[in-house]
């Protein structure tokens, strides 16, 4: 089987240019050792969009929005490529809520830019200790302390927190689930959880955290956790 250096894992919900939008990234840098693990919603399931020699796509319901996607692609990295050693989350954002929409998704896809995407692997090579690295000016913080979140999903992270043993000392992450990440830390971790059980947790279709907590957004800071949870450095770009 194929030996690949960096995974992209990629949820595209909106419409199929977003797979060609990204696949024009991949080209411009020129890289061979790139594998692209695709997630669909079920909405294309009678499109099939054709796959090339580097890719592979899964098409499932819409559970947890991107995050739904993204467990399902960590399961197949790492039952197929599990010894690819960088995991790259992106998927195919659109803010409809913000004015800012467009600028904050290009400063999010900025990590595969052709500069950034050199820059962010050389810095992996150099510092083992670096597991996480985003996008400058994506990286949040909303602990207040004593088990307290300024957020409505407050409740529901310290449960998470408890569950799978995350303690205080870093509860960054980064918003809007863009990142890369060291694969070695995805695999530790889903050899004790099982990714797709998690993925049967999430709320289905086009769930919102404005009122009420949700499972699919703890989600989000979560998939940060688990390289700050195992000692890891997060590095911004």
């Amino acid at each position: 089987m194929e030996r690949y250096r960096y995974s992209i894992l990629y949820h595209n919900y909106y419409d199929e240019a977003g797979i060609d939008e990204l696949r024009s990234k991949i080209e411009a840098l020129d890289d061979p050792g790139i594998l692209l693990l695709c997630s669909l919603p079920d909405k294309f399931a009678g499109l099939r969009p054709p796959q090339g020699d580097s890719e592979k796509f899964v098409v499932a319901a819409n559970v947890g929005k991107d995050i739904g996607g993204k467990l399902i692609l960590v399961e197949l990295l790492l039952r197929l490529y599990p010894d690819t050693p960088y995991a790259i989350f992106l998927h195919d954002k659109r803010s409809y809520q913000k004015h800012s929409g467009r600028w904050e998704k290009d400063g999010l896809f900025s990590i595969v830019s052709p500069e950034k995407f050199r820059r962010i692997g050389a810095a992996f090579d150099r510092d083992a200790g670096m597991g996480i690295a985003c996008a400058a000016g994506h990286v949040r913080n909303e602990y207040l302390g004593s088990g307290n979140f300024a957020t409505k999903n407050s409740e529901l992270l310290t449960g998470m927190m408890k569950k799978y043993s995350i303690g205080d000392a870093d509860l960054r992450f980064v918003a809007g689930t863009m990142f890369w990440i060291r694969t070695s830390l995805l695999r530790d971790f889903f050899s004790r959880e099982d990714a797709l059980a998690v993925r049967a947790t999430l709320e289905a279709g086009n769930v919102l955290d404005q009122e009420q907590g949700t499972m699919t957004h703890c989600w989000e800071r979560m998939l940060s956790w688990i390289a700050l949870s195992a000692g890891c450095k997060l590095k911004e770009f």
